[in-house]
């Protein structure tokens, strides 16, 4: 695909039927091939901004083995001529680091939105909303006012 042309919709959902197919099973090369080189993926509860591949590659390998095998529900897809909305849920086990909270082995469950920007048939961005104080709660965290 030619940079800079609009993508129809039909490549739009191609290319994000591709980033799913290797994100929800897990699987780290297809993932992150899926992605723009120049993607930007912000998490909107933490404030954090991962800008490019590498960054994104560092975020996917620390969550899937921090929630190795998770399954995740989607609830909710609606795409429109640039974007994809998904309204999902993930069930998972906390099995290794995230961050600074070691291992917990807890059952977890957040509902998670995510906006989907696309560009030269690859995910350009996600921008991520969930409770993050819920989520946090599961994991074991007393002291939400440090995080």
């Amino acid at each position: 695909m030619p940079e800079g042309r609009k993508m129809t919709r039909e490549e739009i959902w191609t290319a994000y039927e591709k980033h799913a197919a290797g994100e929800h099973p897990q699987h780290l090369d297809e993932s992150v091939e899926s992605v723009h080189p120049d993607a930007v993926f912000e998490d909107m509860a933490t404030g954090e901004v991962r800008r490019g591949r590498d960054a994104v590659r560092k975020y996917y390998d620390a969550l899937f083995r921090a929630f190795p095998g998770w399954k995740l529900t989607r609830r909710f897809v609606h795409q429109t001529d640039e974007h994809i909305i998904s309204e999902a849920t993930i069930d998972a086990v906390h099995s290794g680091p995230y961050y600074d909270i070691p291992a917990s082995n807890r059952k977890v469950r957040w509902n998670i939105c995510v906006v989907f920007t696309f560009k030269d048939g690859l995910v350009a961005g996600e921008r991520e909303y969930y409770d993050r104080a819920s989520f946090l709660r599961q994991l074991g965290v007393k002291d939400l006012a440090t995080w």
